[in-house]
């Protein structure tokens, strides 16, 4: 995400708070599940774009709580999984 987005992303959580970003950020994890399967059944430009769209929501509703938690932590526990899991 670019740095002008992440301002974006903080000008948003301040705006509406963390709670309400945190209930959102489960409500966006919902629907891109839901598009995920769709896709994995069937696979058309239609699920595809559906699930670009769900993931563009999820990632800036991640931003913001990276925002909230620390975004240092959450690289430290990336790396951490990444390094495990190969």
């Amino acid at each position: 995400m670019t740095y002008e987005n992440i301002l974006k992303c903080l000008k948003i959580l301040k705006h509406y708070g963390v709670s309400p970003q945190l209930r959102k950020l489960a409500e966006e994890c919902g629907e891109a599940v839901q598009a995920a399967l769709k896709y994995d059944y069937r696979a058309d430009e239609i699920t595809k774009r559906a699930l670009i769209t769900e993931i563009a929501d999820l990632e800036i509703m991640v931003q913001q709580i990276k925002l909230v938690v620390g975004y240092e932590k959450v690289n430290k526990e990336i790396g951490f999984k990444l390094n495990r899991q190969l």
